[in-house]
């Protein structure tokens, strides 16, 4: 397949001028960026390029596909706005005038050395991974992890408004402890700590994301504080050229992401606050959070740093006070799970979500994450020279020992619940299905209630991953238990799931089949 046929999203699929056939990617579904790289080249002659995962006014981050290593990763380029522009091959970054030169040089040099530094942090688990980093184009690159998952953000949106209370005490433990870590080992700090720089992984951990890279690389000589800092999440001294930083900088903007994740509720802005707008604390916003957790974030929360939590270890200690204040992390400390004087940090359910009927778990995918991502399970891509690339990872034939020994075919099934012995639909393998209520519009028709779309909803079953991924197109909705799906976003359902449309109610059924 030729790479500007290949989906820029899973990197298997054939998108030709359509819709992905492995993922139901549309490439008119994003919007373009002018100053990006050519969509599906190859940077360095081994990172194929795939769709935008993010932009900002210093960098383009793009999905991108790893030949030599055969796996998904994230590539970061550094090309600030107003300062560059691309060359007529679309790839080269030439500065715009003489004038922007050295602020340009200058971002770049703190781009790559920021990078050389996060490089020493591969033994903390909860930081993002840098993989590669490399000067090409007249500009700076990072390769880092790909991940699956969701921001707290994201994570708040799927939970109605505001994350359950152990569920964000878990999560902003262990993001404090990473941090720790990182102000430890690396003497650098975040300052950029907000719900979008704290993903949660499908697996339940903690990634702390985006470390502001080129977010202060150009500093004050050509930016304002306004663009540096995140207004809300940063505290006084981000608002003053002069004013020093140190861990309590990132101390300040990890209680304000607690109090808001877990409340809903936004701490007033540190200029506010010092122009007379009240301060609620916490205890009285939240009452079940305590007096010990309400105290340690209103002490982080503190406008003087001097009077502020300085250690965001000393911080994160007082969710789980009872693991003591001995913080390592052990040869062979797995999972984002931190270890803490041989005692284990609880781990809460952050992605699951339950309806109040007791549903199945599920959790949306976010920007972040590419539905049916686990690309290995096609084993094909093209390698220099246009051959192919050998298999690596899954198998893809979908077969699996069956019962006795014996190897079966794993096969997906959708059925209306509560309806016996029939009727039962089979899902291919990796293929996007719609459901609705017309067969004109739909490859599955369960009801042909008016109250149900045309084409209600889309259905992927990854033999692979073993998931189920759907995604609401309809009018009248989508349900899981009692919530409503949000149009046109993709969530994650398990084997033996249920889904409504409308009031009908369906089965997802996964079945080992001798031969």
């Amino acid at each position: 397949m030729k790479s500007e046929y290949r989906c820029p999203n899973c990197f298997q699929g054939d998108i030709g001028t359509g819709r992905c056939t492995r993922c139901g990617f549309r490439r008119q579904e994003e919007k373009q960026n002018p100053m990006r790289l050519p969509e599906m080249s190859f940077l360095g002659n081994r990172y194929l390029i795939g769709r935008i995962l993010g932009n900002g006014g210093f960098g383009i981050t793009y999905k991108a596909f790893d030949v030599l290593n055969q796996c998904i990763c994230a590539v970061k380029e550094f090309v600030p706005v107003g300062v560059v522009a691309r060359q007529g091959d679309g790839v080269q970054v030439t500065v715009t005038s003489k004038s922007n030169l050295e602020d340009f040089e200058h971002g770049k040099r703190r781009f790559m050395e920021e990078a050389e530094v996060l490089k020493k942090l591969t033994d903390v688990p909860e930081v993002v991974q840098i993989m590669d980093y490399f000067m090409l184009n007249n500009t700076a690159y990072f390769v880092m992890e790909y991940i699956e998952g969701a921001t707290l953000k994201q994570l708040m949106r799927s939970y109605g408004g505001r994350i359950p209370l152990p569920n964000a005490m878990s999560m902003i433990y262990r993001a404090g402890m990473a941090l720790e870590q990182v102000h430890r080992r690396a003497g650098i700090f975040h300052r950029d700590v907000s719900p979008d720089n704290i993903m949660v992984t499908a697996d339940n951990r903690v990634k702390l994301i985006d470390f502001g890279n080129a977010k202060h690389i150009i500093g004050k000589r050509s930016q304002t504080l306004s663009v540096i800092l995140k207004h809300g999440y940063a505290p006084p001294e981000q608002y003053s050229s002069t004013s020093s930083q140190g861990s309590y900088t990132d101390v300040y903007s990890l209680a304000v992401t607690f109090y808001y994740v877990a409340t809903g509720i936004m701490v007033p802005p540190a200029p506010d606050r010092f122009g007379g707008e009240e301060y609620r604390p916490l205890l009285e916003v939240c009452p079940q959070a305590g007096s010990q957790i309400s105290e340690a974030v209103d002490r982080a929360l503190a406008l003087n740093s001097k009077n502020r939590t300085s250690s965001a270890a000393e911080f994160a200690y007082a969710f789980y006070p009872q693991l003591g204040k001995a913080a390592a992390y052990p040869n062979g400390t797995s999972g984002g799970t931190l270890a803490l004087n041989g005692q284990t940090a609880p781990t809460a359910p952050c992605i699951s979500l339950k309806g109040s009927n007791g549903a199945a778990g599920h959790f949306k995918v976010s920007e972040h994450a590419a539905p049916y991502q686990n690309f290995a399970d096609s084993g094909r891509m093209p390698a220099q020279g246009g051959q192919a690339a050998p298999s690596q990872g899954f198998a893809d034939s979908g077969r699996m020992p069956a019962q006795g020994g014996q190897a079966g075919t794993v096969k997906a099934y959708l059925k209306l619940a509560g309806m016996g012995g029939g009727p039962v639909w089979s899902l291919p393998d990796n293929q996007q299905v719609m459901v609705g209520r017309s067969s004109g519009w739909a490859d599955i028709v369960p009801t042909n209630n008016q109250q149900v779309s045309k084409q209600h909803c889309k259905l992927f079953w990854d033999s692979a991953e073993k998931r189920f991924y759907l995604t609401d197109c309809s009018s009248n909705g989508t349900f899981i238990g009692n919530e409503r799906l949000k149009k046109g976003e993709t969530y994650i359902l398990p084997n033996g799931g249920q889904f409504s449309l409308v009031n009908h109610i369906c089965d997802l059924e996964v079945r080992w089949e001798n031969g």
